[in-house]
């Protein structure tokens, strides 16, 4: 299914509350609101590069019609080799999830969570250029020249927001169900992290989608 197809069965669904849908609260709770909008459009969850054969599709949670929470984008080790090499914007892995997305509003105002519902999506394209894409290119040319910098001076990540806001990492882990402990994050022996992280579309990018 292409972005186009998947755009045109979200809209379908568009407005219909979670229970219309016929979820449970145990499909909401298992499945989160990401994974049961793939499943109610017709796609089936696997483990590719992108959502559908051209594009992603990334759904966050809105309270009064506005962003509340950022969106996660890819981790931070899967890309890591990419920012080192110094690889160009149009051509790294980040921008190929990002350069055809389709974002979901899911509003989340009712305590039940079977009256929440998807919102209208937007399909955003960033083939040429715009203030949201150049302003995303900057934002991860920024970050990945302060990663570069910190792997040169073998110092510690940290939480980096691009000048934008648009584009941010952050820590992103779970701990090991054998030692009870996080994963340090590595490169080339040199110990980054004491945890992994991860690029996260931040609250002001949405804002700018959706709102303005």
């Amino acid at each position: 299914m292409n972005t186009e197809k998947a755009y045109s069965e979200i809209s379908k669904i568009s407005g219909k509350t979670f229970k219309e849908l016929g979820l449970t609260d145990d499909q909401i709770n298992k499945g989160g609101t990401g994974q049961n909008l793939l499943l109610q459009i017709g796609l089936t969850l696997t483990s590719d590069l992108l959502d559908t054969t051209d594009g992603e599709i990334k759904s966050t949670m809105f309270v009064k019609n506005k962003p509340k929470e950022t969106v996660w984008v890819t981790q931070l080790q899967y890309i890591l080799e990419e920012i080192v090499s110094n690889i160009e914007w149009e051509k790294c892995s980040l921008f190929k999830k990002l350069h055809r997305t389709i974002y979901v509003p899911v509003h989340k105002d009712s305590k039940n969570p079977l009256d929440w519902f998807y919102g209208v999506p937007v399909l955003l394209e960033h083939t040429k250029s715009s203030m949201l894409s150049d302003g995303l290119k900057e934002d991860y040319e920024f970050i990945s020249s302060e990663i570069r910098t910190i792997i040169k001076n073998k110092e510690r990540i940290h939480t980096i927001s691009g000048p934008n806001s648009f584009l941010q990492i952050r820590t992103k882990a779970s701990k090991s169900g054998t030692t009870g402990k996080y994963t340090p994050m590595m490169y080339m022996g040199h110990q980054l992290a004491d945890k992994y992280y991860a690029f996260y579309l931040r609250k002001e990018f949405l804002h700018k989608i959706f709102v303005n």
